[in-house]
This record gives C-alpha cells, sequence and structure tokens, in this order.
C-alpha cells in the first residue's frame, strides 16, 4: 500500500468529497494525510476516519486592492504547502482541483513521485463570472496551468462524465468519473426537518442546499418562489451571495415563506433532506462547468427520495431524464421554474412517485459504495506500477 498526500486550499471543515475520498483509502491499507488550511478554531492536526488532517498554512487575508501582499500571501502558502509535501515524502501526491496543481507537479517532480489530478469542476470555466478571476490574465494562467500539468498526472479524477469529455479533449487524458454520492443509508425521519423549524405538517418545503453563490440562478429561484404561494424555501448553507438573495426576499415580500438554517454539519445534511418535499437544482446555465455538472445535492436527493426540480442542462437531465426523479425548466426562464414548483407542490403523489424512483436509482447506481470502487481501482493500478 501507498503513503498519500492529498491537496487542499480549504480548512477541511466540510469538504465530503475529500473525506470520503480519504476516508475510501485509508481502509484500503494506504496511508492518507491531508495537507490543508489553518483555521482558528480548528487544530493543526487532526485524526478521522483512519487519515490524518495536518492545517499547514495560511488562507490569503489581502484584499484584490492590496495586490503586492495578496501574492506575498500567495506566495508564502504555497512555500508551506510544498515543504510539507516534500517533509511527508509520500509515495502518491494527490491534487485537488486546479488550484493545488502548481504546489503538487512542484513536489512530485522534486521527489520523483506520481501526482494524481482530482478536478471537482472545470476549475477555470467556474470562474469566468467573476470580475477578477475571470479576467484574461487569471484565465490564461489557469489554462496554462492546466495545459502543462494535467496531461503529466499519472491518473485524472473528475466528477461527471460531461466534465470527463471536456478534460480528455482539452487533455489527452482518459479521467475516471468519480461522483459525488453520499453513502448508502437508511431514509431519515421524514418530520424532522418541520418540527425543527416550527413549520406544520402540511407545508410543501422546496429546499436550496449548498453554497449560496452567482450563477445558482438564486434570484430566479426567489422570484420563482414568490409565484407560488403554496411553498415555503428553506435555505441550507451560507455564502457570498446570501446578502443578495435576502435582499430579493424582502423585495419580494415573502419573508415568512423563507427560512436560512445558514450552515449545518455534514452530518446532519442527509437527515434534514429526507423532511422536504422538493429539492431544487437551479442553475443559469452560463458556464460550462454548470451546464456540464453533477452537483452534490443532486445526489443528496435522489438519495433522500425527494423529487428535483432542476434546470434543464446537459449534466443534470442526463441523470434525471430517463429516471422521471423530477421536472425540468429551461435556464433563466422564472415562469417556467414557477411553473414546475407549483406542478409538484401541488400534487403529493407525484411527489412520491418521482422521489421513490430516485431513491431506488440512488440505492442502484449513485451511492458512495459504487463509486468508490473505481477510486480504489485507480489506487491499485498505480500500486502496481510502482511495483
Amino acid at each position: 500500500m501507498s503513503a498519500v498526500t492529498m491537496l487542499v486550499l480549504n480548512d477541511m471543515r466540510d469538504d465530503a468529497r475529500v473525506k470520503r475520498e480519504a476516508r475510501s483509502l485509508a481502509a484500503e491499507g494506504h496511508a492518507v494525510e491531508v495537507l490543508a488550511l489553518r483555521a482558528d478554531d480548528l487544530p493543526e492536526t487532526e485524526e478521522s476516519d483512519g487519515f490524518t488532517v495536518r492545517r499547514v498554512a495560511d488562507f490569503t487575508r489581502a484584499t484584490l486592492r492590496q495586490p503586492m501582499r495578496k501574492l506575498a500571501e500567495r506566495r508564502a502558502r504555497a512555500h508551506a504547502m510544498r515543504s510539507a509535501v516534500i517533509d511527508s515524502r509520500p509515495d502518491i501526491i494527490h491534487c485537488h482541483d486546479t488550484n493545488t496543481l502548481d504546489v503538487g507537479v512542484a513536489a512530485a517532480r522534486a521527489l520523483g513521485v506520481p501526482y494524481v489530478y482530482d478536478a471537482h469542476e472545470l476549475y477555470p470555466d467556474s470562474l469566468t463570472q467573476r470580475p477578477f478571476q475571470g479576467s484574461f490574465l487569471v484565465q490564461r494562467y489557469l489554462r496554462a496551468l492546466e495545459a502543462r500539468s494535467i496531461p503529466g498526472a499519472a491518473a485524472v479524477i473528475t466528477v461527471s462524465d460531461g466534465h470527463a469529455k471536456v478534460l480528455a479533449e482539452r487533455f489527452g487524458v482518459a479521467p475516471v468519473v468519480v461522483a459525488n454520492c453520499p453513502p448508502l443509508q437508511d431514509l431519515g425521519d421524514r418530520g424532522a426537518l418541520k418540527r425543527e423549524l416550527g413549520l406544520a405538517p402540511d407545508t410543501v418545503v422546496a429546499l436550496y442546499q449548498g453554497t449560496i453563490l452567482l450563477g445558482r440562478a438564486v434570484d430566479e429561484l426567489v422570484a420563482a418562489v414568490a409565484r407560488v404561494p403554496g411553498i415555503h424555501l428553506v435555505v441550507q448553507g451560507t455564502g457570498e451571495y446570501e446578502p443578495e438573495m435576502r435582499c430579493r426576499v424582502r423585495e419580494w415580500g415573502i419573508e415568512d415563506r423563507v427560512t436560512f438554517m445558514g450552515h449545518l454539519p455534514y452530518e446532519r445534511l442527509f437527515d434534514l433532506t429526507c423532511g422536504a418535499d422538493i429539492g431544487t437544482l437551479f442553475l443559469d446555465g452560463v458556464t460550462l462547468n454548470h451546464r456540464l455538472a453533477w452537483p452534490n445535492r443532486l445526489f443528496m436527493y435522489l438519495m433522500a427520495g425527494i423529487p428535483i426540480a432542476a434546470t434543464d442542462l446537459p449534466g443534470a437531465a442526463r441523470v434525471m431524464g430517463s429516471s422521471e426523479t423530477g421536472l425540468l425548466a429551461p435556464a433563466g426562464d422564472i415562469g417556467a421554474m414557477a411553473d414546475i414548483l407549483e406542478r409538484l407542490a401541488s400534487d403529493s403523489e407525484m411527489r412520491r412517485e418521482m422521489g421513490s424512483r430516485g431513491r431506488v436509482l440512488a440505492e442502484q447506481r449513485y451511492n458512495w459504495e459504487h463509486e468508490e470502487q473505481k477510486l480504489l481501482d485507480v489506487y491499485r493500478s498505480l500500486s502496481e506500477v510502482a511495483q
């Protein structure tokens, strides 16, 4: 078995994908550590589920109006991460997303070991709606970094069939798709969410789950919910677009029909998801990344057995379409979004049937027990090559 060092640029508080992968590899017998960023309320070293998290570098604090300080902080972070990798002397370096490639590749070359690239998204494409990250110079840097790094990876892993196809076309690689599916688990208490929020049992709850960001059709969702008086929107998550979302809720005058639950520990999400009536999965479809994505919440909704109201984009539609696990609306069409929410809210039998089909799909195909085998096969192949 191998010593594996994973690299992430977060504090590993709630990175469900990385935790699942690290846990699975550790259970297979690999010695796994994850190098992450420090947080004041988290220990620098933490043992969890058979693997180790070491927080070895700092988040950047400078704003974009302080470019030289920002650059210095980024360089210090990269140096600390690279030094920690080299000191660990792993057999394999596992780079999670493009923003760890520069450090991971440099350390792999210094140590003479292979590296794995794990594309959680089409990283440069995911940033094109942001003013700075979408700028010509930043995009050029990121795409050049990928072009010189991804072809040299010993293995490439990604999260959807669409992402795999793009990576294959761009870089001549053969990605293995390891989807972000939750583990198989029994359905939770259907009444728990409404009891916790003090909602009547017959309230129809539509759930928004995940980080609140530009590109996730937040404004359109609020406008659609405003047109369907029978729905109560529950928001599980936080993010930089949350103030704007709250503003839209006030503008539409639906504060009494929207509940913000804030950040929730991942361990609670599934049980609370089981208490919703509809899972929403609306995206604006502007970026290629969103058009091809299989978002985490898609699989959480399937596992929880609740129907899905989603944007008709190639990624989600590929999973939902033939299985009839929900209803689709064109990107940006608030009227169509309101229509499918109304149809689901008014037909409990439709919700039950679609939710049941989703649950079957999760049990048969979209669960971590199925997906982890592909990850383990990648590492078995790497171990055989090393021998």
